[in-house]
């Protein structure tokens, strides 16, 4: 019980500092304070975990094993790019291109579809080429669609060009990407072990959903200055949030094959 108080409080004070820069900037105590907070509650969970506690909530050396540090280093950036963009997708094409919400809704449509035939054949696609391989695979797709988002918006392309094409490529390959990790970083392990392991990438894929679009509200609103009504500076931010995003998937690409065993 106080394991999971002190870990549950450190993460959310994180997450409350990371959202604060947009309005205060990161020197402010507003954001200081809970971000040195936050970690140091995390130290004490650390510290309560291998010295204090008799069941340790989460036994450290678990993280011994390579396909669960991998598998939760990997679901961390993967969440911070994929969380990220499901809101900036739905808002650009009301903010910059002036569609109405109703008109929106439908826009967006062919994304959606995308994420859900994505989720719907990763467990085919791991059995077929391998957990490791489909998380590779996936995770350049989805690099490749926030790229193509970024370089659409950047260029102020038609809404179907910068957003709707490339979105469906990245729809589908970050919505593939979860079950492909979940399987290589729990996956052969023994009965006392898989439950936590799967516990913990469930909320490592939580805290980098929080942080992800945290962080990059505070990126899109400082790319856009104090021209915050101009439709070009709307823009600029957009593109600022949708490269970084796919920054983080190329970056989880890139890392997936190092991290993750091979035969998983």
């Amino acid at each position: 019980m106080v394991g999971a108080t002190v870990a549950t409080a450190g993460r959310a004070a994180i997450v409350y500092a990371a959202m604060r820069p947009a309005d205060t900037g990161w020197t402010d105590p507003a954001v200081l304070l809970p971000l040195v907070a936050g970690l140091a509650l995390l130290a004490v969970f650390v510290l309560h975990q291998t010295r204090w506690a008799r069941e340790p909530l989460v036994p450290l050396g678990i993280f011994r094993l390579r396909q669960v540090s991998g598998g939760n280093g990997v679901m961390f950036v993967l969440g911070l790019g994929f969380f990220a963009g499901p809101v900036p997708l739905s808002l650009y094409p009301q903010d910059v291109h002036h569609y109405s919400p109703l008109r929106a809704g439908p826009a967006y449509l062919p994304v959606g579809v995308a994420m859900f035939t994505g989720a719907q054949s990763a467990g085919s696609l791991s059995i077929r080429v391998g957990a490791r391989r489909a998380a590779l695979l996936c995770y350049a797709l989805g690099a490749a669609g926030f790229a193509g988002v970024a370089v659409g918006t950047g260029l102020h392309a038609s809404y179907p060009v910068s957003v709707l094409l490339p979105g469906a490529v990245l729809g589908f390959g970050t919505a593939a990407a979860f079950t492909p990790i979940t399987v290589a970083a729990t996956g052969g392990l023994p009965p006392d072990r898989s439950g936590l392991a799967a516990g913990l990438l469930n909320t490592v894929r939580q805290t980098s959903g929080a942080l992800g679009p945290a962080v990059l509200s505070t990126l899109a609103s400082g790319a856009l200055g104090p021209a915050v009504l101009s439709t070009l500076a709307l823009a600029a931010g957009y593109t600022a949030v949708f490269a970084v995003s796919a920054g983080c998937l190329a970056v989880a690409a890139a890392t997936a094959p190092l991290l993750i065993p091979r035969g998983s």
